[in-house]
């Protein structure tokens, strides 16, 4: 009789080890899982975007396509991160509701913090994706007229023939002309 109730002593001692044993084992897990289809949704991406950088030659084109990739690469990536995140917060015992509710509210403060950025981000993966100019093209837009040597997700660089350089965040780009550049009688 003694013997068995060192024993219910001894285990009620040890339970909340095993329970955080056990917590820690299936975080662990999940923590595995996550990152395994984190690497095979990248790889299912970079497949699907080097398929789709094949079939041109281009250059500019496949640069294009380099970078609409990690774009979504990274976007991807920071989702699943942050399941993660949440699901191991869960695995120890905590309320996840309240810290999505409080993470919605934080994402829409920014939201409108940083809205110049979202629309210059937004716009940017509209010029690369429709392709609507390419480096090396010769430009106008707005009171700017000269060559893109750049173009990311937040700005475009235009060089005017004086050799000076214009930033345009990509949002203020409403109008632009593109001028094809004509091989004159001479140079043929």
């Amino acid at each position: 009789m003694l013997n068995e109730l060192e024993i219910l002593r001894n285990s009620a001692k040890l339970s909340p080890f095993i329970y955080w044993g056990t917590s820690l084992f299936f975080i662990l897990i999940k923590i595995i899982i996550g990152l395994i289809f984190l690497l095979v949704l990248k790889s299912a991406l970079r497949i699907f975007f080097r398929n789709l950088g094949s079939k041109s030659r281009l250059a500019s084109y496949k640069k294009r396509i380099d970078t609409l990739r990690t774009l979504t690469e990274n976007i991807i990536s920071f989702a699943v991160l942050i399941i993660i995140v949440f699901m191991i917060i869960g695995g120890f015992g905590f309320d996840v509701a309240p810290l999505l509710a409080s993470a919605g509210l934080l994402g829409l403060a920014f939201s409108f913090g940083a809205q110049t950025l979202i629309r210059d981000l937004i716009a940017g993966f509209l010029i690369i994706s429709e392709n609507q100019f390419n480096v090396g093209d010769m430009v106008e837009v707005a009171d700017t007229k000269g060559e893109v040597i750049r173009i990311n997700l937040r700005t475009t660089v235009i060089r005017d023939k004086k050799g000076n350089k214009t930033y345009l965040p990509n949002s203020k780009i409403e109008k632009v002309t593109v001028f094809k550049v004509v091989p004159s009688q001479s140079d043929k």
